[in-house]
């Protein structure tokens, strides 16, 4: 079978797989109700803000970090984000499971043409 037609097959399976459809569920139900909605964008803003100053080198703002714990845990309280959140964790999980196998498998091809300098 050819690349392509086994990229779509993979497509195909994970969007039929448990993880996917408990993911799509948990999110229809979050996405349908505008404040947990908004809880959950508001958190992942905030999240976004603390590591796009991480990758940047810049101190995160303690006070922002302390703000992300809270909403956090008060998101922990509400039932359908909590299952929302666990069903994207393990999406993820497998997503990354998948993705680690392709580039352990295309090896060769990620590493750097130069060669390494003997020490």
């Amino acid at each position: 079978m050819e690349p392509y037609d086994e990229a779509h097959a993979l497509a195909r399976a994970l969007t039929g797989c448990a993880e996917f459809k408990s993911y799509a569920a948990a999110r229809e139900r979050v996405m349908a109700d505008p404040a947990k909605r908004e809880m959950v964008v508001n958190f992942r803003r905030l999240q976004a803000e603390i590591e796009m100053a991480r990758l940047a080198g810049q101190e995160v703002d303690k006070e922002k970090e302390e703000q992300v714990a809270r909403l956090y845990e008060l998101l922990r309280l509400n039932p359908t984000i909590t299952e929302f959140l666990e069903a994207e964790s393990r999406l993820g999980r497998l997503i990354a499971d998948i993705q680690k196998i392709i580039s352990d498998a295309l090896r060769l091809f990620l590493e750097p043409l130069e060669e390494k300098k003997e020490k």
